[in-house]
């Protein structure tokens, strides 16, 4: 019967041994002094070794990132009996783990604690989830978009502080709300919520109202939510308060208006200018023909100006040369032609009257042919009207007794005339015979 018994107990004892082996939590036991007796595979499994032998005789701190606080929860269950929570601990790879703890002191039959047995589940990846959803959590609580999300019905189950600033209330007073009572047009409304239930997704501006009654104008980013599944969950919404930009866009469209009235009277007043200046343009080229005409007309009269004074002028010098020609024909003649024979007369037995008029004669004849000698003056240099006669007689071959005795002065006045007469001509005190010269000066 005992026999039976401790069979038995000891089947039990496998059956649990067994069940603890096998079971998906990791389990393990350690001594009141907290050293590592027993893990099952599933710890084994959970810390990433290879062999339990790794694992036991350890300290079970470990295992812990903090021994302060692994300290802390077996001082709990030595002195409470038991110990639940969450602690991070670190694999055989160093790789941090997050696991929920269930820690009790295991008694014997009289009650006196024996060792103690843990029990760990890994929520490393709940964790992360719970950090991430936490992360996003905050990420919409603090975003500078006002942000909300309802249920697949349209009402409110969530606002961020950037929403209830942009509508002045309390998230009490906003949660449970329909969404479209906050539109200015609940049709418009009405019609992007469809669109966003039926299309998954609206994109557009919409004016709404806040809690004193201002409208704001706001630009609209919804779509639906859906699960892992594709399931949809529930709405989400952006909005962004684009009130100062509409506001600044009409008063951009009111200035391009009064900018575009501006520039059409303006171009008026220029298409008017450019009128009047191509009036005056078209009168100054008229103007400017009617002067090249003019011109052309003055031109044509200069060149025949100039044709005919260069005829004047060829007919004047022809003129010129048939006077000079004239004029010394004519004293040629009265030097050649009546002079010698007023001088014979004067030489033979005149009475003293009939010397007189002779004199006269000549005197005239000389007062007549003058006027044809004036030239003389500058051809001599400035010679004296005395020295001119004595320098016409002397080209005509007339001795110095005889130009004394035709102008009636001494000899000794001619010859001074004639000393005078060499020196303003330059040849005093030359070889060069006077009438020559005289006569090569015509």
């Amino acid at each position: 019967m005992k026999k039976q018994a401790y069979e038995k107990i000891i089947k039990e004892l496998e059956i649990k041994d067994f069940a603890i082996e096998s079971s998906i939590n990791a389990i393990a036991f350690s001594d009141l002094e907290a050293n590592v007796t027993y893990v099952n595979q599933a710890c084994l499994n959970m810390w990433g070794g290879e062999n339990k032998y790794e694992l036991i005789g350890k300290k079970a701190d470990f295992f812990a990132l903090s021994k302060k606080e692994a300290n802390f929860v077996i001082e709990q269950v030595l002195t409470t009996g038991s110990w639940e929570g969450e602690i991070w601990g670190r694999r055989r790879d160093e790789s941090p783990i997050c696991v929920h703890l269930s820690a009790h002191l295991v008694r014997d039959h009289k009650k006196n604690p024996i060792c103690m047995m843990c029990s760990f589940i890994d929520i490393t990846e709940k964790k992360k989830i719970e950090q991430d959803t936490k992360i996003k959590d905050m990420a919409i609580e603090s975003s500078l978009n006002a942000i909300a999300i309802g249920d697949l019905e349209g009402r409110i189950t969530y606002v961020n502080k950037a929403f209830l600033r942009e509508w002045g209330g309390t998230k009490d007073e906003v949660i449970g709300k329909p969404i479209i009572e906050f539109a200015v047009d609940k049709k418009e409304a009405e019609k992007a919520l469809l669109s966003v239930l039926r299309k998954k997704k609206w994109q557009g501006e919409l004016s709404g109202i806040n809690k004193h009654g201002e409208i704001k104008h706001l630009e609209l980013s919804a779509h639906l939510v859906e699960d892992s599944k594709g399931n949809p969950v529930c709405l989400f919404c952006s909005f962004v308060d684009i009130t100062e930009k509409k506001l600044y866009e009409q008063w951009l469209e009111n200035a391009k208006k009064e900018l575009e009235e501006k520039v059409k009277e303006r171009t008026k007043d220029i298409i008017e200018i450019n009128r009047q200046l191509l009036m005056e343009i078209n009168e100054r080229k008229n103007i400017e023909s009617q002067l090249r005409k003019k011109e052309e007309e003055l031109r044509l009269q200069a060149s025949n100006l100039k044709e005919m004074n260069t005829t004047l002028k060829v007919l004047l010098e022809h003129k010129q040369k048939e006077q000079e020609e004239l004029e010394k024909k004519f004293l040629s003649n009265i030097k050649d032609l009546v002079l010698p024979y007023l001088h014979e007369l004067k030489n033979s037995n005149l009475d003293f009257q009939q010397k007189s008029y002779l004199e006269l004669i000549e005197s005239n004849l000389l007062n007549i042919v003058a006027p044809f000698s004036q030239k003389l003056s500058s051809n001599f240099f400035n010679l004296t009207p005395s020295q001119i006669k004595v320098a016409e007689f002397i080209k005509m071959g007339k001795t110095t007794k005889e130009i004394a005795e035709i102008m009636n002065i001494s000899t000794r006045a001619v010859e001074f005339h004639r000393n005078q007469i060499r020196e303003k001509l330059g040849i005093k005190h030359k070889k060069i015979n006077l009438r020559t010269y005289l006569q090569s000066l015509n």
